[in-house]
């Protein structure tokens, strides 16, 4: 990576700076006719990038984060650990002595097993020992954290990037059974994918960011991740007093975004996530840090990048699940980043 591009990518505060950097792609342009998923995998820096610590945000996502695994209900779907002790243990391990190195004024060690967590109000002790090595990872960390054996999933603590995580750990869903509702995956990165994390070496970590839509500026996954496919908000939300047709759902999604303007009503879910393997173990530890920011921070230079990523998108199945598959929608995202994209010129 060049240094200018590490530059930029370290100047921006949000979310946006791999969107900035023109580092998040996801269909590419080809010398065919349509374009093509790209996986945007690169080398991972683990002392510079592994955990993100946003000051902005990271008492909100760690409260948010107790409440989830506080409550019978949600802590259910959201933590499934026990299948790799092993592992899980080793992920503590790895996540406690990287905060404390690398974020010394927020983290501390307390003994060997309990690390304090103080940055503004928000002051926790969290103990591996008193609770399970998984869960006390996800604690102090914003990321959400999921392990696999070869290219399967068997344990997760998630409660930001994606919903229905119990069904797909208990079931050791492979990456194929993972994306089977990505449009164009079996295609364009089933095996690059595969590949790279079963192949992935410890001294190798690799990172990516991706990016998608919501209606709402939510942590959680929630029926607006996902306001034009009716599938996924029934299967993956649970929803059940939603539109009843993709015209419903268009006309409903138009007039949020109309209602106040983009800039407010439409967000950008934008994840950072890595893959490294675990020494000990040899498990794959896949984590996500997702934000999700408002339109009206998008930089010229983002809005940009996210303009082209999106006309590739309407041309390549991907454009349902990115919450593209109608035209008027896209016009309308697409109107306002054109806009964007122009300010400040002359």
């Amino acid at each position: 990576m060049k240094g200018s591009m590490t530059r930029r990518w370290a100047a921006s505060a949000n979310g946006y700076r791999w969107l900035e950097a023109g580092l998040s792609q996801s269909p590419v342009a080809t010398r065919a006719s349509s374009p093509k998923l790209h996986p945007g995998l690169h080398k991972l820096d683990v002392e510079k990038s592994w955990l993100h610590v946003e000051d902005d945000c990271f008492a909100r996502d760690m409260l948010l984060k107790e409440l989830v695994f506080g409550d019978p209900g949600e802590r259910d779907d959201v933590l499934v650990v026990g299948a790799e002790p092993e592992a899980e243990w080793e992920v503590w391990e790895l996540v406690s002595a990287f905060l404390t190195r690398k974020f010394p004024e927020t983290f501390t060690k307390v003994d060997g097993t309990a690390v304090r967590a103080s940055r503004g109000d928000y002051d926790r002790v969290v103990d591996a020992a008193k609770t399970t090595p998984l869960e006390a990872a996800s604690l102090l960390a914003q990321e959400d954290f999921f392990i696999l054996n070869h290219d399967r999933l068997v344990s997760a603590a998630c409660v930001f990037s994606f919903g229905a995580v119990r069904r797909r750990t208990r079931e050791r869903q492979s990456l194929d059974e993972l994306h089977a509702k990505v449009g164009g995956y079996r295609r364009d990165l089933a095996t690059i994918v595969t590949k790279a994390i079963t192949t992935v070496a410890t001294k190798s970590p690799m990172w990516r960011s991706n990016w998608s839509f919501s209606l709402s500026d939510s942590m959680r996954p929630t029926p607006d991740r996902d306001f034009l496919n009716l599938e996924k908000r029934t299967t993956v939300h649970g929803e059940t007093d939603g539109p009843t047709d993709f015209v419903e759902a268009k006309v409903a999604a138009l007039a949020r975004l109309r209602a106040d303007g983009i800039g407010e009503n439409l967000f950008c879910k934008i994840e950072f996530q890595t893959l490294r393997r675990l020494p000990r173990s040899q498990r794959v530890l896949f984590t996500v840090h997702t934000y999700v920011e408002p339109f009206n921070r998008l930089t010229p230079r983002a809005a940009t990048h996210l303009a082209t990523n999106i006309r590739l998108a309407t041309d390549h199945d991907i454009s349902l699940y990115k919450n593209l598959e109608d035209p008027d929608v896209t016009d309308v995202i697409l109107r306002y980043l054109d806009d964007k994209a122009t300010e400040g010129r002359p």
